[in-house]
């Protein structure tokens, strides 16, 4: 299945009553909100010790503990979470994401039995609550990218996708997207987007998936200037001029602007989750070498390499 940490995405914790709430919870719930997983998971493993909020954290930490590829601890504490509340779709859901996960991250022999379990409790969390948007958007990904022999069905994804779309317009084009692009009809899959903008046109989501299907088609220039949008929209999105720069890097397109939109990334410490400066100054190598600017690219690469002595790109290019 195509890769699930993009579905890692933030949402509250159920079944957690208002009263006497901890002080190190609150924090730590706001460092996970914010993407600090390391400054929340001791203060929630602090809570497990004196035994506060138990199934709220447990979850909290399985989700911590997926983002950061612990996948086997991820799936303890979410059985652990669904054995103790076995009605929670919600919870439900999320143990299914940690068998997903494992699934893609163990042997051949193995994916079957985690793929599995991963439909079971999707099924499972569908039939708990018919409307649970996220577990239906899994299980249809999961219809999409499986083998006939673990249960994959194109139709049966796209009777998600039409269920999906009563429930949430927005999440039942982009799981129609996907399917498109499955089957590589990235046309169909682009107008999918462009429809959804017109019903949402500040919709960063869709402006972004709508840039990467741009890519896939080959329609570099539409890519750059979808991507753009997105800063119009959200100026504090400095992610996109790497993505910008990126593309520029990678299919010689708009060399200045990728130039411009690297040195734009460059002026800030990028968040965890976002390309290190080292890869920025990498990629900036290859726009420079692509202009015929030697010295240039070379100097980039160096300070690539000065910034992580293990980047294998940087040393190649450096021969070595």
């Amino acid at each position: 299945m195509r890769n699930l940490l993009i579905i890692l995405l933030i949402s509250l914790p159920l079944f957690l009553s208002s009263q006497s709430i901890s002080e190190n919870y609150k924090s730590a719930v706001q460092h996970f909100i914010n993407g600090n997983f390391d400054d929340a998971e001791p203060l929630f493993k602090s809570c497990i010790k004196k035994h506060q909020h138990q199934d709220s954290v447990r979850y909290y930490l399985g989700r911590i503990y997926l983002a950061k590829g612990n996948y086997n601890e991820a799936i303890d504490l979410f059985e652990d979470v669904v054995d103790n509340n076995p009605n929670s779709s919600a919870y439900r859901h999320w143990l299914a994401q940690s068998y997903g996960i494992k699934a893609q991250n163990t042997s051949v022999l193995k994916k079957p039995k985690f793929a599995k379990k991963m439909k079971k409790e999707l099924l499972k969390a569908i039939e708990l609550d018919a409307e649970n948007v996220e577990a239906r958007y899994s299980l249809s990904m999961y219809y999409l990218m499986a083998p006939g022999i673990m249960g994959g069905s194109i139709e049966k994804a796209k009777e998600q996708a039409s269920k999906i779309r009563e429930l949430d317009p927005i999440r039942g084009i982009i799981v129609k997207a996907e399917i498109h692009k499955h089957a590589e009809n990235f046309d169909l899959a682009i107008q999918e987007y462009l429809n959804g903008i017109e019903m949402e046109e500040g919709n960063i989501v869709l402006y972004y998936n709508l840039a990467t299907t741009y890519e896939q088609n080959k329609d570099y220039d539409k890519c750059i200037e979808t991507y753009e949008k997105i800063i119009v929209i959200d100026s504090s999105r400095l992610d996109i001029y790497y993505s910008i720069g990126r593309i520029g890097a990678l299919y010689n397109v708009q060399l200045e602007k990728a130039k411009a939109s690297f040195e734009k990334y460059l002026l800030q410490e990028p968040k965890k989750n976002q390309p290190s400066l080292a890869w920025a100054h990498y990629r900036l190598g290859m726009v420079y070498e692509k202009m015929g600017e030697s010295a240039l690219a070379q100097s980039e690469y160096k300070q690539a390499l000065d910034l992580d002595p293990d980047h294998k790109e940087a040393k190649k290019a450096l021969k070595m």
